[in-house]
């Protein structure tokens, strides 16, 4: 294959960044140690090859600051060097000065990286593998430094391997040009050989008891056919291969290496050793935001090294935001690699992988992947596998997988709108099949907590209050029933805001009764509800709604039981019990009928209080509503201490406690656990009264609720 002449500029930029110079400004500096001043436009005319050195002795304080900073770069090179600038080859003295060696065992890695943090326990595996093994694989995503790693280990062990380290880019270089430049390395010529099988063979015998150390960097799936012509079948040579695969049938099989994000501690080092000791904070929050990457985490480090402004951080955030540096590395680019891989998948391969961004929390289910893209179970194990083979996605726990922040980050300017509604269509028919109500559809929404909370924020973002209602019909319930009343409060007065900017006013008065007013009265703001409750748009609205007209009886009883006027209590909650039975909705039954009790007890008619409370504990226990059942049991258990039988008082606090610890119902522990306190203390055990207490009033804290005002 015909080959043109190298220029200077191309020569002058190889050898640089060959031996570890990676800025013009580095190189001048250098360059003025050795007694040659240069602005600095002149390195990039060099560069371009609009110029070239004048003079002999300035090429030669070039090759002496490469040869001072790489020991490991040949005479031949050097003479190429110094005849594209048209100064002939090097001289006896010449070389004699410069202490180049004629013959030296070839070393082609790249110079060592100043700034490479953590990786210990790889590089320390990793040689002791290559004592017995005779392939190592490092594998990753693009950018998670799997190059870094091969440079480091082949820097601290190359003293292992006597007889040269080779290196080379197997996804942009052929094997016949390989095998030919490995002949070159130990002075044969092998060119004219066609045959790449011959080639092979004489590099086989050619390297026979060499102790060398080949990486293959950058290893693609359709490399593999052609690999094993360079897999010289000798048992002093050992191979580290580089690849974003997760694994190649190939023999002998490779041991891998599947490399993760940077940890806080690994952060930590990398910042001190490139920046400072000073604190990291700043700098670790950035890096987190594009998932700890190496790559990324590093060129930040010396984005903060160079920036010496009084508003730095301001500063790099406006660099980060705008630059694609970042995610590059040598010649090599994360965005790229992810454009290249997409065109090699299947159109339904690529429809998965895109659909993966739509995830906003740390991971997913394969259940939620599989019905976002109408695939069978099959199918969608396969996709995802083929993708965690490419290191497109991660593996997770519980059979669930992820996404790197930066490949996300990718993939979802290609989303719309029909993948993020496809996924809350999920939620809603995975919550709608639960036979047995709420309680079994806590533990899914536990999981997927933070995902369902994203979809929510992205409906309100959207404006999209039909899909936002959907989600919010069984999200709010969990909301409520868990104790995260401030997320409750936010997201219901968002939905109301959006509700009546759409004009659907039975839709904003339905969040108002349903949980933003119960909300009010429990944590003290009773007025406020009153107010809305007598409001004539909101009576008007609901007119024809038997169940808001039910539940606005519901909380006007509600309210004057706590100010202890029965009878107008009495009055709403019967008309609320009355549309609740005509509208066969025993749940609502069963509450009101709590409510009644607890207008009673607030009235001092105790006995009257525990009948309606047991009334409504059957009622709850009849029909499962166990958060009804164990607010029963509180209410029963509060007449009891009332009338000094503390051991009946006791025996239901402990069934609530145990229904609200097993269903995480934080206001219910801290009420229960309260009045457990105020029995301790009663009876003289102070210090579990103080224990007791003080935890009441965690869970208290975490729900907003203040004890003082119920």
């Amino acid at each position: 294959m015909h080959m043109s002449p190298e220029t200077f500029g191309t020569l002058f930029k190889k050898l640089r960044l060959q031996v570890g110079i990676s800025t013009l400004k580095e190189l001048g500096d250098l360059l003025e140690k050795q007694g040659f001043s240069y602005e600095a436009s002149i390195f990039s005319h060099w560069q371009t090859g609009s110029k070239i050195p004048i003079q002999r002795k300035i090429i030669l304080a070039l090759i002496k600051i490469f040869r001072e900073k790489n020991q490991y770069i040949t005479i031949e090179e050097y003479n190429r060097l110094l005849v594209s600038a048209k100064h002939g080859y090097l001289t006896e003295h010449e070389i004699s000065d410069l202490k180049i060696p004629h013959s030296f065992s070839p070393f082609l890695a790249p110079p060592k990286i100043s700034y490479f943090t953590g990786r210990e326990k790889e590089i320390a595996k990793i040689f002791q593998i290559l004592s017995s093994n005779k392939i190592v694989q490092i594998s990753g995503q693009a950018g998670m430094g799997k190059t870094a790693l091969a440079i480091e280990v082949v820097h601290r062990y190359m003293s292992f391997f006597p007889d040269g380290i080779l290196w080379y880019r197997v996804d942009t270089t052929n094997v016949g040009s390989i095998l030919n430049h490995i002949a070159k390395m130990y002075g044969e010529d092998i060119d004219a050989l066609e045959d790449i099988q011959l080639k092979s063979s004489f590099i086989s015998s050619l390297l026979k008891d060499k102790k060398i150390l080949f990486i293959l960097d950058n290893v693609e799936q359709k490399n593999i056919k052609d690999l094993h012509f360079l897999l010289i079948p000798r048992d002093t040579i050992r191979y580290v291969f580089t690849t974003q695969h997760s694994f190649f049938r190939i023999d002998p099989s490779p041991y891998v290496f599947k490399l993760t994000s940077f940890t806080q501690e690994d952060l930590q080092n990398l910042y001190k050793k490139v920046v400072s000791n000073k604190n990291s904070s700043h700098f670790i929050f950035f890096c987190k935001n594009y998932g700890s990457l190496p790559l990324v985490s590093a060129s930040i480090a010396r984005q903060i090294k160079y920036l010496r402004t009084n508003h730095m951080y301001s500063n790099l955030e406006y660099i980060l935001s705008s630059s694609t540096d970042l995610l590059t590395y040598e010649d090599k680019n994360l965005y790229d690699y992810l454009n290249k891989v997409k065109t090699i998948l299947s159109s339904n391969e690529r429809k998965l992988w895109i659909s993966t961004a739509t995830f906003n929390a740390v991971d997913f289910s394969e259940e939620a992947i599989q019905y976002i893209n109408g695939l069978s179970s099959n199918e969608s194990k396969q996709t995802l596998e083929k993708l965690f083979s490419l290191s497109l996605i991660e593996k997770s726990n519980n059979n669930r997988w992820r996404v790197h922040p930066t490949t996300k980050s990718y993939l979802s300017s290609f989303l719309d709108k029909t993948e993020y509604y496809s996924l809350i269509s999920y939620y809603i028919d995975t919550f709608r099949r639960e036979e047995n109500g709420y309680n079994n559809m806590y533990p899914k929404i536990e999981k997927d907590f933070d995902e369902i909370k994203s979809l929510l924020e992205y409906c309100l973002k959207n404006n999209s209050l039909d899909h936002a209602i959907q989600l919010w019909e069984f999200f709010s319930v969990y909301l409520w029933e868990r104790g995260y009343w401030y997320m409750l409060k936010t997201f219901g007065e968002q939905l109301v805001k959006l509700a009546d900017k759409k004009g659907e006013n039975v839709m904003s008065a339905t969040i108002m009764l349903r949980e933003l007013l119960w909300l009010y009265i429990w944590q003290g703001e009773s007025l406020k509800a009153y107010k809305y409750l007598n409001n004539k748009p909101l009576v008007e609205t609901i007119k024809e709604d038997k169940f808001l007209l039910g539940t606005r009886q519901q909380q006007m009883g509600f309210i004057f039981s706590q100010h202890k006027e029965l009878q107008k209590a009495l009055t709403h909650l019967n008309s609320a019990k009355i549309i609740f039975e005509e509208l066969s909705n025993p749940l609502n039954c069963a509450e009101t009928i709590m409510y009644i009790g607890n207008a009673y007890e607030k009235s001092e008619d105790l006995t009257e209080a525990l009948i309606w409370y047991k009334k409504s504990f059957d009622l709850a226990r009849k029909y499962n509503y166990i958060e009804i059942e164990s607010k029963s049991h509180y209410y029963i258990g509060e007449v009891y201490k009332k009338l000094g039988d503390f051991d009946k008082a006791k025996e239901h606090f402990v069934a609530a406690l145990l229904i609200d610890n097993t269903v995480k119902r934080r206001a219910g522990i801290g009420w229960n656990k309260h009045s457990l306190s105020e029995i301790a203390k009663a009876e003289g055990e102070i210090e579990v009264a103080n224990k007791l207490h003080r935890e009441a009033h965690e869970a208290f804290s975490l729900v907003g609720v203040n004890p003082s005002l119920h």
